[in-house]
């Protein structure tokens, strides 16, 4: 009796399917778990952020760090600037000492980088602090944002009606403002620091070519991770918080719509 080699094409034909099979079975939940570990991983990211940001208050008299710093020249009236830094800048490469830890123009092993964030979501801030001969820019790309304002002219809504703001303000003459303090901003396990999206919450003009954008990269593009100012992070679904149109009101009146939401996005608007 000759004893058969191998296995015949039905056998390995069965075997493949069932394979195939466990694995169409097991990818939804690989998906799901990779997705849970890097919204966990974007939630430390913010943490630690949020951490960053009161370690610069608590070095400078609780001043916050400004969402940016613009250079401006020329007359008053009608002033020229250039945004020069953004918070990302000014907690890495803040003079003297830096609050984070983070590699330049680097697209994803960064702090500032979400991992679920595409890399097209991003904005590219080029630093001017520490210029050498060799490199002038630092450059710290961010898929976060800030609460605060640009300032711009014309400016959309007050200044301070946001938690923190663009210093100096450009409008029609130029304000020398210093940065809200730590310690004034109200309900700070309400107010929202920082979170997944673009540029700054009033950003209505082009910033290096980004407008203000909230991203959903959580959860099947239907998630946010949200920093508030005791560092502590939430997530939050598309319809639990506001558009980016209700937040930016032009109206001289605050906009009643963010009321109804738990997250605090204005200092002139109390949530019910």
């Amino acid at each position: 009796m000759v004893k058969r080699k191998g296995f015949t094409l039905v056998e390995l034909l069965t075997v493949i399917m069932i394979i195939t099979l466990l694995m169409a079975l097991a990818l939804p939940a690989i998906v799901h778990v990779r997705r849970a570990a890097f919204t966990t991983q974007c939630s430390s990211q913010l943490r630690q952020l949020a951490q960053a940001v009161t370690l610069y208050a608590s070095d400078h008299a609780d001043s916050l760090p400004p969402v940016g710093i613009r250079a401006v020249q020329g007359p008053p009236a009608a002033p020229t600037a250039t945004l020069t830094e953004n918070f990302a800048t000014i907690l890495v490469y803040n003079p003297g000492h830096s609050y984070i830890d983070a590699p330049a123009n680097s697209k994803r092993s960064s702090v500032f980088a979400c991992p679920s964030t595409s890399v097209d979501d991003e904005w590219t801030q080029t630093s001017t602090f520490f210029p050498n001969p060799d490199n002038k820019e630092r450059i710290i790309r961010t898929t976060y944002a800030m609460n605060g304002t640009d300032g711009s002219a014309p400016v959309p809504t007050p200044y301070k009606a946001f938690p923190n703001w663009v210093v100096p303000i450009q409008g029609a003459t130029t304000v020398l403002l210093e940065p809200r303090t730590l310690s004034t901003v109200p309900m700070p396990s309400r107010m929202v620091l920082m979170f997944d999206g673009l540029g700054y919450t009033d950003a209505t003009a082009a910033i290096a070519g980004v407008k203000f954008k909230i991203n959903y990269p959580h959860g099947g593009q239907n998630q946010i991770n949200v920093v508030f100012f005791d560092s502590h992070v939430e997530t939050f679904s598309k319809g639990d918080l506001p558009t980016e149109t209700d937040i930016m009101d032009t109206q001289a009146s605050p906009n009643n719509k963010l009321e109804k939401f738990a997250t605090r996005w204005r200092v002139d608007v109390e949530p019910k």
